[in-house]
């Protein structure tokens, strides 16, 4: 039996490419007021060949017995299985017969129908396990609609325009895809190495989120602590500023204090030297009137003398009725007139004299006071 019915569908699949082939195609009508199988006219074809090929007695239906060989002797699922079981139940349902309109509605009703591009590759990757046709179906866009050509295995389709040579891929595509039309999207898979990896990828985040955080803590105290250390720093070199600025201040005023200290002894030296000419000067000025000074108390004398002497003589001549010629009054007259007025001459110039000796002497005094005044308070500055 089992021979039987492969020997038909392969009949079958090789009557239609040989129709394919030379154009002679039998027209299938779509269902009528149906404006996706209008649209999509090939995938309703595809849908009625794949029918056919379930329907081994060719009445028009597919019946129990008909989609429990193929279960069974195509996709290799055993009667009892659990996916053979779900899979039997998902195809048929409460429909003991499946007619093409029946597959046709159950198909664009579909979850498989709706899927994408990316869901096809998807399919493609992980459940069929032909990653190398991955670019061919993104470039030719494959998606949900297109997957009953695949189970129809339309030679040209799989071979001219998808690019799939190789007989045993073409196979394995093949049964995939009617798979997926007749029974659905298949479960996925619990791939305990994905687990695991998961796991371990779990793992390793949690303590990398665990190392990153006490690295982060680390971080921030340690930043903390280098925040306070320069803060600390600053305030350390502010004071270090502050105390190089008054240091140059002091050293500037030292050496302002040392300049006029120097200057002031040098002021002083030369004060000092000139009140000691001023000095000499004065004492021998001084000396120089004290002498004059002499000399006139001893003209005075000598003048009182010779009043004297001329009073004598004035009452000797009264007393001898003695009167001097006119002539020589007149020189006695005029020789004590220049006398007096050489006499007042000196008088003055040695009163004047002494009085700018005395007012040298002053000056003397109150500068040497003044420089005494400003040695000490420089001294003290300097202290």
């Amino acid at each position: 039996m089992k021979v039987y019915h492969l020997g038909i569908i392969c009949l079958t699949a090789a009557l239609q490419c040989l129709c394919i082939d030379r154009g002679n195609k039998p027209k299938i009508e779509c269902p009528r007021g149906d404006g996706i199988c209008d649209k999509d006219r090939l995938g309703y074809e595809a849908i009625a060949y794949v029918h056919s090929k379930l329907d081994d007695d060719k009445d028009g239906n597919v019946d129990l017995s008909e989609s429990d060989e193929f279960l069974r002797d195509e996709l290799q699922y055993n009667n009892g299985g659990e996916d053979g079981t779900d899979r039997h139940t998902s195809f048929h349902g409460n429909d003991q017969k499946i007619s093409v309109e029946d597959l046709w509605r159950q198909w664009k009703h579909s979850e498989v129908y709706n899927w994408t591009v990316d869901d096809v590759v998807e399919w493609l990757v992980y459940n069929v396990d032909l990653p190398q046709y991955e670019d061919n179906f993104r470039v030719n866009a494959v998606d949900g609609t297109v997957l009953p050509r695949l189970a129809a295995n339309n030679n040209h389709y799989l071979s001219g325009i998808i690019g799939i040579k190789v007989p045993v891929e073409k196979r394995k595509l093949n049964l995939k895809a009617m798979d997926v039309v007749l029974f659905g999207s298949p479960k996925k898979r619990h791939n305990f190495v994905k687990d695991i990896a998961l796991l371990v990828s779990v793992v390793i985040a949690v303590l990398g989120c665990c190392y990153a955080y006490m690295q982060q803590k680390q971080s921030k105290a340690h930043l903390k602590k280098m925040i306070q250390d320069l803060d600390n720093l600053q305030q350390a070199e502010d004071a270090l500023t502050d105390m190089q600025a008054k240091l140059d201040l002091a050293q500037m005023e030292q050496k302002t204090l040392t300049e006029e200290k120097e200057r002031l002894e040098t002021q002083t030296k030369e004060e000092i030297l000139t009140a000691k000419h001023e000095a000499e000067r004065l004492h021998m000025t001084r000396a120089k009137t004290e002498n004059e000074i002499t000399r006139l108390k001893m003209a005075e004398e000598e003048l009182v003398q010779v009043r004297s002497a001329l009073r004598k003589a004035e009452k000797e001549i009264e007393r001898k009725n003695w009167s001097a010629p006119t002539q020589l009054q007149k020189w006695l007259q005029l020789t004590y007139e220049i006398e007096l007025i050489h006499y007042n001459d000196k008088k003055t110039i040695a009163e004047k004299q002494l009085h700018n000796a005395k007012e040298a002497c002053e000056r003397l005094r109150k500068k040497a006071a003044r420089l005494y005044g400003i040695f000490a308070c420089g001294t003290q500055q300097f202290y």
